[in-house]
């Protein structure tokens, strides 16, 4: 009896053990780098105060490191809950759109698909 008791044990630390391994595989925040990309280019104002500090045209390349991530790109203006701009799958390098040109103070924001919270923020001023 006491054997099949210890057989038991065995199989269940076993079975924990390999659900352990197989969550700890999933990217999380703590192993992905893209969970922690930054935007390179354009230069972008860490505060809103500063984004004219930053000014770009309305069409832009925006690039990030590390560069192999692929991201969702959003920018956002006059502090709406709704991106004007949304963009997915999006690798380091390309050309997007932000805004209309003139348009003012902008956000961007840069995601990690299927992540509530944005990798990297930025402000610019979209000035033609």
């Amino acid at each position: 009896m006491k054997f099949r008791s210890v057989i038991a044990i065995v199989l269940t630390l076993c079975l924990f053990l390999v659900s352990c391994i197989t969550v700890e595989s999933t990217p999380t925040p703590i192993t992905d780098p893209c969970f922690r990309a930054r935007i390179i280019t354009p230069k972008v104002a860490e505060s809103k105060s500063l984004a004219n500090s930053a000014p770009v045209s309305n069409e832009i390349e925006i690039a990030w490191a590390p560069a192999g991530c692929v991201m969702t790109v959003q920018s956002y203006q006059n502090m709406q809950p709704d991106p004007i701009r949304y963009y997915e799958n999006v690798s380091s390098g390309t050309t997007l759109e932000l805004g209309a040109p003139d348009s003012g103070v902008t956000e961007i924001k840069i995601w990690v698909g299927g992540i509530d919270t944005p990798s990297h923020s930025g402000w610019v001023v979209i000035t033609k």
